[in-house]
């Protein structure tokens, strides 16, 4: 079996190439998937490549952001889907996702945040949760100019489901919106605000633990053994500013966004059930499907549960229309 450090190996050549990847995204064209690198990490990650696709960076601060979009090849997209990843992962995480946009005529756009995938930053670090809403803002910006084709759909993923969260309280700028197990609070969190300040005082940050957070065998090992993107600790630094995200959030006032949330009732990642209470009071018009037996990582989960939620997503899709 390979081990993590002979697979990062591996995939070092194909990272370099695309983090000395030169062109921002606003300068980039939509292209057939030609350079080799660009398509070896894509097949890597089991993205579907018959389609175009755009990649480059965006600037926020002093970091470099690597966002990408894909859009089918044959047809007039009918819409922009702009996901947001989960801790841990990046852009090229749900495979499922982007290939399931492809099929709607969707655009499938997404970043890799500060500090993960192929973005620059200390790995997995974030010192305020209002950086994300900069990024989300810049992502905006560039919808905006280019008059990205409507409806706009925001997806959000665990952590990327709170930064949605987070945006949707302030003034939500997207036509629909879906927040995919999204963490308020993870599981465990009365004890991690007790041990937090402790390590503090002698470690910035702790190794990470592995979760079985799908069904799908597979997806775990690649995750653990083969996924050389993906940090292998958790920033102490990251764990606080999380803290003064929930003060903040938790205070807020609901909002009249109408959202769809779906959550797996298996999932020992977030607290879905305090989340619930939570997310049901700051987003009265929102509705929720629980889906019995899924865990945590809902794109990455196995068939059945990802049939269960490619129907929700497309009752989500004409929900508007």
């Amino acid at each position: 079996m390979h081990t993590a450090d002979s697979l990062d190996q591996a995939f070092a050549r194909t990272k370099v190439q695309l983090r000395l990847w030169p062109q921002a995204f606003a300068q980039a064209d939509w292209r057939a998937l030609a350079h080799p690198a660009y398509r070896a990490y894509l097949e890597n990650y089991h993205f579907a490549t018959e389609c175009t696709a755009r990649a480059g960076w965006l600037a926020l601060d002093s970091d470099r952001i690597w966002m990408q979009a894909f859009r089918p090849r044959d047809q007039a997209a009918q819409g922009t889907l702009v996901h947001l990843h989960g801790y841990y992962d990046h852009g090229a995480s749900y495979p499922f996702l982007q290939r399931w946009c492809l099929a709607q005529q969707l655009i499938y756009c997404t970043v890799d945040l500060p500090g993960h995938g192929l973005s620059s930053g200390p790995r997995a670090a974030i010192d305020d949760f209002q950086r994300y809403q900069q990024l989300l803002n810049q992502v905006l910006d560039q919808l905006r100019r280019e008059r990205w084709p409507r409806p706009w759909l925001l997806s959000g993923f665990s952590t990327g489901g709170a930064i949605a969260l987070e945006h949707a309280m302030q003034q939500l700028q997207f036509d629909q919106l879906v927040l995919l197990a999204p963490l308020v609070r993870p599981i465990g969190w009365t004890a991690i605000r007790r041990w937090r300040p402790l390590l503090n005082l002698v470690v910035r940050s702790v190794p990470r633990k592995h979760r079985d957070n799908s069904h799908d065998q597979a997806y775990l090992d690649f995750v653990r053994e083969q996924d050389a993107l993906q940090p292998r600790r958790l920033p102490l630094v990251w764990v606080k500013a999380l803290g003064r995200w929930i003060r903040r959030i938790e205070k807020q006032p609901p909002c009249k966004a109408r959202v769809i949330i779906i959550q797996g009732d298996a999932d020992t990642t977030v607290d879905w059930s305090y989340n619930l209470s939570v997310l049901h009071r700051l987003l009265p018009n929102a509705k929720t499907h629980l889906l019995q037996g899924a865990r945590h990582q809902l794109l990455n989960e196995s068939s059945e549960w990802q049939t269960q939620l490619a129907a929700h997503l497309l009752h989500w899709l004409k929900y508007n229309q």
